[in-house]
């Protein structure tokens, strides 16, 4: 079995694991239940982990001047307003869920099982339980009725195919930084870029299934299997899978207008041209 070792698809797939009378809720109930249930702080990591990606890029050779690179790192900041993001998601919840199908999903969250399952997410989401979930695989990939039950969940949640969606959107978001400053005025080419990241993305999908697999495994193997049973049977409820799929399209949404934000504005920036020849696709894929 072949690991990706890389921790911005750890973090990635916890993200997709944890995404999870017609009153509409309101703006505070919906707030408090995507605090509650992990998806304010992992969309809050979203500027950080698309700094990472292009302090790895550059690292590979990309020559872009100290200065230039610092105020591109800014503007990933100004572009990627994750406030606004979450508000969007939460407009987008509110009219979906009425106050008593919120209250189904909130009891949940609210719950000690759910409580013990967030917090699991939570402490896997560390570059220390990076390693030592490495460490640990070849042993976690033994358990057969564990994966069996990581299978579901991710059946459920979707999260594999969400996985996806969301290192595209990453990948994208390094290559439209790099693309529209050392080329601002080459929109061909970056959709070029952008089909070639695409497909090379669809070519990891075995191998971030099987990450995502063991993603679950490590982070719930100290929780019991009355409260994983508990989980599953609350992600079945049409409350849970409508929170979910709302959740998980107003993040994808949401993320690919700040792309399309940080790419025009970086392509404002004046930069000083590299010395060396342009980057290359295979120099800015991470």
């Amino acid at each position: 079995m072949r690991y990706i070792a890389n921790r911005l698809l750890l973090v990635l797939c916890l993200l997709a694991i944890s995404a999870l009378s017609r009153a509409d809720a309101s703006p505070n109930t919906t707030a408090h239940l995507l605090q509650l249930s992990g998806i304010s702080r992992q969309v809050e990591e979203f500027p950080r982990l698309i700094k990472e990606g292009m302090l790895q890029s550059k690292q590979t050779g990309n020559n872009i001047k100290d200065d230039t690179f610092n105020a591109m790192l800014a503007t990933v900041d100004d572009s990627l307003n994750t406030s606004a993001m979450l508000e969007e998601i939460g407009r987008k919840l509110g009219p979906t869920l009425n106050n008593d199908e919120t209250k189904v999903v909130l009891s949940w969250y609210e719950s000690r099982p759910g409580k013990l399952i967030t917090a699991a997410e939570e402490h896997a989401s560390t570059p220390e339980a990076y390693n030592e979930m490495i460490q640990q695989s070849d042993l976690l990939m033994k358990d057969r009725r564990r994966i069996d039950y990581a299978r579901s969940l991710d059946e459920l949640l979707g999260a594999t195919q969400f996985t996806l969606d969301l290192h595209t959107h990453t990948q994208l978001a390094v290559i439209s930084a790099f693309s529209s400053a050392l080329e601002p005025d080459t929109q061909t080419q970056l959709e070029i870029y952008k089909a070639q990241v695409k497909q090379q993305v669809e070519s990891l999908r075995t191998d971030i299934e099987q990450f995502v697999i063991l993603s679950f495994l490590y982070s719930y193997q100290a929780i019991g299997d009355d409260d994983l049973k508990r989980y599953r049977e609350f992600l079945e409820t049409p409350e849970a899978r409508t929170f979910n799929r709302v959740t998980m399209q107003g993040i994808s949404e949401t993320l690919q207008r700040a792309i399309a934000v940080l790419a025009k504005r970086i392509a404002e920036i004046k930069i000083d041209k590299p010395v060396s020849p342009g980057v290359g696709k295979d120099d800015i894929f991470i």
